[in-house]
This record gives C-alpha cells, structure tokens and sequence, in this order.
C-alpha cells in the first residue's frame, strides 16, 4: 500500500507529518469559507477558459493541468486564483 510505504518513509527520514490544531481550524474555516465562494461551484464546474492564466507545471510536464491566474477586482483588492484542472473528467483509463 503506497500509503503505507509513505508513512514508513517519513517516519525512517525523521520527518514529522503531524499538523498543529491551529492549521486543521484554519483549513476548516477554508473549506467553509470556499463553499460560498462566487468561483467555486459544487456539483458543477466553472468555464474559467476567458480568463488570462499561466501554467505554472514544469516545462518538461506531460499535462498541464496546474495553473494560476490574477484578477483585478472593483475594490482594487487582487484575486489570486489557482487551477487545478479535474483531468479525469475527460481522460478515461
């Protein structure tokens, strides 16, 4: 099991894979957050193919599926926004 072999690695190399509560509490308050979010849909996807955004894969990736793009909103404030692409929706085994 990949996950296994994962956690076992960590755990030989000294690398500790916990969190601090602080960051799950803010990674919950994110998730909440992101659900009445304007670009984030659930159960539907958002047609993004207008917006300028650059691909920030290595130049030697086999999808670019991984993008970010910047949006000037009315309040002047700078929207970053980061595209990971769902390549299985349209990529079949």
């Amino acid at each position: 099991d990949f996950d296994i072999e994962e956690q076992v690695l960590f755990y030989l190399g000294g690398i500790d894979i916990s969190f601090p509560e602080a960051l799950l509490e803010a990674g919950t308050k994110l998730q909440e957050a992101q659900k009445s979010s304007p670009i984030i849909q659930q159960d539907q996807r958002t047609d993004l193919r207008d917006w300028y955004t650059c691909t920030i894969d290595g130049k030697d990736a086999k999808d670019l599926d991984d993008a970010l793009s910047l949006k000037k909103l009315q309040n002047n404030h700078i929207l970053l926004a980061v595209h990971i692409a769902d390549v299985a929706e349209y990529v079949r085994e």
